[in-house]
């Protein structure tokens, strides 16, 4: 009861947060619309303002870290928590005729835009339907695959695109295209597209209304801003804090600095300084002192915590991924559409909390526009690291929020532009993730917890995820080159039906086109016992097959699967990391959401003898193991009811004769679960039980007794 208590005031609260914080955001938020790309690994929400403000896309304060999650499939991978943009300008004239030194608005990071930023068009497009999943017959869609697509267009160079117009109080049109590639070496990345046009319209009330028609715009800056924590899994074993990047290390690459850092060696190279990029990673967190002997790099996880599940203590590694944006095109000038390899001109990092730069921002105050105006267009700052004065990466001693309790973000200043009237400019820049697979993480946080490695041999593991994201700017770069022609995959099946029967787990699909010459075949994927898992391939079948099952799982546990579609060959590309083979469509877009488990059939008879029936576990201990003992992590507090009567009814009782839960099993197999909740949702607690089965058919009866232990 008390467990229960504890939830629904939690439950209780957060609605209260949410109800009022509505309240706020619906007066403040008028037009306001959220889209997901979830074309890939990495997946993020994109909002009608043309930016990712903090909070942007849900009010409560669980969600602080919300998007940019990677690798998708695995939960509480998030990694952003907030993102601004801020266009600026010199010697603008408003509206009524006065002259300001310097103007700028903003969407992000802590101002939601409203009176600066006039949403115009918010728009998803696909290149084909999204894939339809179905569990049990149900739906199965992940938070990122509810969105329905507005447009098919199957001309499209990615797979996915969001479009978003947005009018400004300087009379500049924002058009931002979000799109992404499923090709599973190419699918941690998210393009960015801004294309700034000076057309005069400003006016909310009518976005076709010219209101500084011909004013020329003088020494234009475009800035956009990063708050990232790496990551949402391991905040509360840590502490609240790294949920705001407390601890978050930044570097910058093609900024004209050198590197300082002498472990690991090599850490900078000159390829790597010719790319335009800034990234972030899970740096030390001094107050973290739980494990004796051993820091917080790659968020080594040793006990359970909020968002973690009981069988992660085993000491997988929660954070080793590392997070950034890189530059692939700005322009020279308005009437020179060449890449300026000198821009972004502005390369800096910042107390995430400052009061000048990230809150209160008002375009119509002078002040701040100049004090904003001087950050955006600084040049290139020392590098964090330098700041910080470390140099050891392996044993790193230095503090990464130089004192700040909010630590430190990142902002790239593209400019100054002089943008006549009816002329437009356009910054292309990517999002990426990537680092440590889950599998590795796993690997090396056991060999850290069981003592085969130590701190240094861990973080050495760690830190080659900068060299894992290094390698996916080089694939963005080289698809940007090839005008986005070297990423094609297949497309997915259309449909994927999945059902939990007696004895099997059948598999049903369809696909877009049955006469495409480069489908050979699909793959299809199975994690045991929880999504957050490893997928194993457990079949591989010719292009004309639709259907299909698995026996070999074992009986109540929670099971998933995805579907692939098998394309054409590949070139290698070792350079890249790509290497030969067959196209495979995105294992994220055919990702069971919800599970389903093995039954057992009842029987030629219809129904089983009242004798045979059974609970399982029985005692149900809540310290059991939860592999071997139970039905994993995913429903700790689950019991079957085994061998009983395709169609019955279950009542479970107390041991003084109070009727808890009623239950109707009626899906003519002979299981039927029970996650130990009352009709009132409340976890029973320790005593004996009593079930009384009912068959529907016969109109016979069966008791049963059994035991919880908490």
């Amino acid at each position: 009861m008390k467990n229960f208590y504890i939830r629904l005031n939690k439950k209780v609260s957060a609605f209260i947060i949410l109800f009022c914080s509505l309240i706020f955001i619906g007066n403040a938020y008028p037009q306001s619309t959220i889209k997901w790309m979830a074309a890939g690994s990495l997946q993020n929400w994109y909002s009608s303002y043309g930016c990712e403000i903090e909070l942007g896309n849900n009010p409560s304060q669980e969600q602080e870290q919300y998007g940019l999650r990677w690798p998708s499939l695995y939960q509480y991978q998030d990694i952003q928590c907030a993102k601004g943009v801020f266009i600026g300008v010199k010697n603008f004239k408003d509206a009524g005729n006065k002259i300001w030194t310097s103007k700028v608005v903003h969407i992000g990071p802590r101002v939601n835009g409203v009176n600066e930023i006039f949403p115009v068009s918010h728009v998803l497009k696909s290149k084909y339907p999204q894939p339809v999943i179905k569990v049990d017959g149900v739906v199965s869609q992940t938070e990122a695959s509810q969105g329905t697509v507005d447009v098919v267009d199957p001309t499209l160079p990615w797979d996915m695109e969001i479009e978003t117009v947005d009018n400004t109080l300087i009379g500049v049109t924002m058009q931002r295209r979000v799109f992404q590639f499923s090709n599973t070496f190419h699918d941690n990345y998210i393009v960015n597209e801004y294309t700034l046009t000076n057309t005069g319209k400003a006016n909310p009330n009518d976005v076709n209304a010219v209101t500084y028609p011909g004013q020329n715009l003088d020494s234009l800056y475009f800035f956009t801003q990063f708050r990232l924590a790496v990551n949402k899994n391991v905040r509360y074993i840590f502490g609240n804090a790294t949920g705001w990047g407390q601890n978050t290390t930044n570097d910058v690459r093609g900024d004209g600095k050198t590197t300082t850092v002498v472990n690991p060696p090599n850490w900078s190279s000159p390829a790597e300084e010719s790319m335009r990029c800034q990234f972030s990673w899970d740096g030390k967190y001094s107050a973290w002192t739980d494990i004796p002997g051993v820091d917080n790099i790659g968020g080594p996880i040793w006990k359970t915590a909020e968002w973690v599940v009981a069988t992660d203590t085993v000491g997988r590694l929660g954070s080793p991924e590392f997070a950034g944006i890189l530059t692939l095109f700005a322009p020279k000038s308005a009437t020179d559409s060449a890449d300026d390899v000198t821009q972004p001109v502005t390369t800096i990092t910042f107390h995430s909390d400052d009061p000048t730069f990230t809150q209160n921002n008002d375009a119509n105050d002078l002040a701040r526009c100049n004090a904003e105006f001087g950050y955006m267009t600084r040049g290139h700052d020392p590098r964090q690291l330098q700041k910080m004065g470390e140099t050891d990466l392996i044993s790193p001693s230095k503090d990464p929020s130089l004192g700040q309790v909010g630590g430190q973000s990142f902002g790239n200043g593209y400019g100054p532009y002089n943008l006549a009237f009816g002329q437009s400019i356009k910054f292309i820049f990517v999002e990426a993730v990537n680092g440590m697979s889950h599998d590795a993480a796993v690997t090396v946080g056991h060999q850290l917890k069981w003592g085969q490695i130590n701190n240094s041999q861990k973080n050495t593991e760690v830190m080659k995820g900068k060299d894992s994201l290094m390698m996916t700017f080089r694939r963005a770069i080289d698809n940007y080159k090839s005008n986005w022609q070297n990423a094609k995959s297949p497309m997915p099946p259309k449909e994927f039906f999945v059902t939990g029967t007696a004895d099997s787990i059948a598999f049903s699909w369809s696909t877009f086109t049955d006469s495409d010459p480069n489908l050979n075949g699909f793959l299809i994927s199975r994690a045991i016992g929880q999504r957050d898992s490893t997928y194993h391939v457990i079949a591989t079948l010719g292009p004309n097959v639709r259907s299909s099952f698995d026996k070999g799982v074992p009986r109540g546990v929670n099971v998933y699967y995805a579907i692939q579609s098998i394309g054409a060959q590949i070139t290698s590309n070792p350079t890249l990391g790509i290497w030969g083979g067959n196209a495979l469509s995105n294992m994220n877009m055919t990702l069971m959401a919800d599970p389903t488990y093995l039954k057992k059939d009842v029987g030629s008879g219809g129904s089983l003898k009242p004798t045979d029936i059974r609970v399982v576990p029985n005692p149900f201990n809540y310290s059991a193991d939860l592999n071997n003992l139970r039905f994993g992590s995913e429903t700790p507090n689950r019991l079957f009811f085994y061998n009983i009567p395709g169609n019955c009814t279950i009542k479970i009782y107390t041991e003084y004769g109070e009727l808890i839960k009623s239950i109707q099993h009626t899906d003519g197999t002979a299981d039927e679960p029970w996650d130990c909740q009352t009709s009132y949702n409340q976890i029973v607690v320790s005593g004996i039980y009593i079930a009384v089965i009912k068959d529907n058919a016969t109109g016979s009866a069966k008791i049963v007794k059994f035991v919880v232990i908490r």
